[in-house]
């Protein structure tokens, strides 16, 4: 089994409050994406930076701490490729309310298939989604040199490793939802999104 690592990033300016203080329902959306993909993982992990602190840690979930200040979505995903103890690590957003562990089951199988590449990263809505990707955990050291060039944009992870992009048809075919890949990057959309699934009991202004 792999590594699930949650990257909770730092405070969302564009949100108001750190998103890893968006609530689900009655939990914390990072505590809802734990319990989705636990069973599918060997270790848990979240991800955070300095300025972040983690509301609640779930039992057998550890927190790692960005290894690189300001390296944005790259950063998080290093640190994850380096404290994960695990051959392949799946990255995930702590925005996507929707993440589907169906699409980590459909690279693990391209795996046990034998498809030998660093990257699987899914490709819906016109866009690669580097934080829905599983990843070689021997990626990270080649990682960090992307970093310190001063690349931040992480879409362009596909251009830096060996990459097996997962088209919309696959995923389609495998039943995943282009729904899956939707995030949360301000309060209309988190308003939005809350109602589209019956969530009505969690506050706007700051997560609580």
């Amino acid at each position: 089994m792999t590594a699930v690592a949650i990257v909770c990033g730092g405070y969302g300016r564009r949100m108001g409050f750190p998103k890893v203080r968006l609530r689900w329902g009655k939990r914390y959306l990072y505590e809802v994406l734990v319990s989705r993909f636990a069973p599918h993982a060997r270790e848990v992990l979240l991800v955070t930076s300095d300025e972040v602190e983690v509301p609640a840690v779930p039992a057998g979930v550890a927190v790692a701490t960005d290894l690189v200040e300001g390296a944005g979505p790259l950063g998080g995903i290093y640190t994850a490729l380096a404290q994960a103890g695990t051959e392949f690590v799946f990255t995930l957003a702590v925005d996507l309310p929707f993440a589907d562990p169906r699409f980590l089951s459909l690279a693990s199988g391209l795996v046990e298939r034998g498809e030998e590449f660093d990257l699987y990263i899914p490709f819906s809505g016109g866009k690669y989604h580097p934080l829905h990707a599983l990843y070689r955990r021997e990626c990270a050291a080649r990682m960090r040199e992307i970093i310190e060039t001063g690349e931040r944009r992480a879409q362009r992870v596909v251009d830096y490793f060996r990459s097996r992009v997962i088209s919309e048809e696959e995923l389609v075919k495998a039943g995943i939802s282009p729904r899956t890949f939707t995030n949360i990057n301000t309060p209309d959309e988190y308003r939005a999104l809350r109602e589209f699934s019956g969530i009505s009991d969690c506050g706007l202004r700051n997560g609580e």
